[in-house]
């Protein structure tokens, strides 16, 4: 994976929603059956829902390191071990699913590329929607270039959408999850164009739709913005990343995948992670975090996600 490097860029700008942020967080113990509607850093264990946030591939400036004064939520760590972090979630994410094997409880989505999973987990990636994403800019773009349409006959041509017209039914053999991805590219503003929207995005939906016990979301970087004609086009061409502003989106995104998680029950008995992926920062918020610390103690995600419980 690649590493931004990128002066000027704190990492408390993503921390400190968090930290700060008077923010309510939610839970929720094994049900019989998980309900899916058809036409959201981390704890993961006992069946409690627990969303947890990545953000890929951002390394930041050292020298804008300055901790939050009011850690009021939970706990500031800042001398985690990142090395295997990734992959010591999933699995613990994937042991979790497999202790609660109920449909459409378990989710891990990337705003990238996947990385390697256990299937008991549901996956949504952004790279991996290239091809349906690509076939509906190119529907959006023949829509805008007729004469006389506007904003209203663009979205009665999505919303008219099926899976088979982007070839979703080909590529995802279940046709709940394959109409799931459909009302994201097609209901979701900028789902088509920015990594990190989509991301967000199909966290709300997760969590509004399937009520999910786990939720893994992964931020990564988005394209630079341009002219929504330009932006439109499908292009054969690599797209110029926006580094400074992935991570704004992914700091924003992040505090309201959690002002929707407080929407579902369970808020009291809730637990919730941030964490830098290859980085040493991690915001940890749960019924046995200490609230408003700063903890200097070395450790690793596999400790932080035990004090989770």
């Amino acid at each position: 994976m690649g590493i931004f490097k990128q002066r000027g860029l704190c990492p408390q700008r993503f921390l400190r929603p968090f930290a700060l942020g008077n923010i309510l967080i939610t839970d929720h113990h094994p049900r019989d059956g998980a309900r899916f509607i058809p036409d959201g850093r981390t704890n993961i264990f006992h069946g409690k829902r627990s969303p947890v946030l990545a953000v890929k591939n951002l390394v930041l400036d050292p020298s804008c390191l300055a901790v939050p004064q009011r850690l009021v939520h939970g706990t500031f760590f800042n001398r985690i071990n990142p090395e295997n972090g990734l992959n010591l979630l999933l699995e613990a994410v994937a042991a979790r699913a497999r202790r609660h094997p109920i449909p459409y409880a378990h989710w891990y989505i990337d705003g990238g590329a996947e990385a390697p999973h256990d299937p008991a987990l549901i996956g949504i990636f952004y790279e991996s929607l290239e091809p349906a994403r690509n076939l509906l800019l190119a529907k959006m773009q023949k829509q805008s270039d007729t004469p006389g349409s506007g904003p209203e006959n663009l979205r009665t041509v999505m919303a008219a959408l099926r899976p088979s017209d982007l070839h979703l039914d080909r590529t995802t053999p279940d046709p709940i999850l394959a109409r799931f991805q459909l009302k994201l590219l097609t209901e979701g503003s900028g789902t088509q164009i920015f990594s990190t929207t989509f991301a967000q995005w199909a966290a709300r939906e997760t969590l509004r739709r399937a009520q999910p016990l786990t939720l893994v979301v992964r931020f990564a970087p988005r394209q630079r913005q341009r002219p929504m004609n330009e932006m439109i086009a499908v292009s054969t061409q690599k797209a110029e990343l926006d580094p400074a502003g992935s991570l704004l989106d992914a700091d924003m995104g992040a505090y309201y995948n959690w002002i929707n998680q407080q929407r579902l029950t369970g808020a009291e008995q809730s637990s919730f992670l941030a964490w830098f992926e290859d980085h040493n920062e991690a915001v940890a918020i749960g019924p046995g975090i200490p609230r408003g610390t700063v903890s200097n103690t070395p450790t690793d995600l596999k400790q932080i996600l035990s004090w989770t419980v």
